[in-house]
């Protein structure tokens, strides 16, 4: 998969921990700093991540523990995505509660921003 090269060049990764009942806010990253796509692994609990388009379209996915998340394109800069603050998911009809998730984000910086950092010594 051509997207999953970014892995190799990555010039941020991000790390959160989430405990259950947290969550972020519908957002979409800033499009100035960063490349498309958008890279997003999933560790240790499952979660639903929600899409939102500005039309009002709502799309809510479930992202399974040991998941990948690719958003390029429409995904990554026409809709928001955010995960709710709750301890439980429902999925398929069932109640899951949330344990502790890590996530670890991926994302190339764009040369333009790059030029500005400068090297640690």
């Amino acid at each position: 998969i051509p997207n999953l090269l970014l892995i190799r060049c990555a010039a941020q990764i991000t790390l959160n921990v989430y405990r259950p009942g947290q969550g972020i806010a519908p957002h979409v990253d800033t499009h100035s700093a960063f490349e498309d796509p958008l890279i997003s692994l999933s560790l240790m609990s499952d979660t639903i991540m929600d899409f939102r388009h500005p039309d009002g379209q709502e799309v809510s996915v479930f992202l399974p523990r040991r998941s990948l998340a690719v958003l390029s394109g429409a995904s990554r800069y026409g809709w928001t995505h955010g995960i709710r603050e709750r301890k439980s998911d429902v999925v398929d009809g069932e109640i899951r509660p949330r344990g502790t998730r890590v996530s670890l984000t991926l994302r190339k910086v764009k040369s333009a921003v790059l030029q500005y950092c400068m090297p640690f010594d």
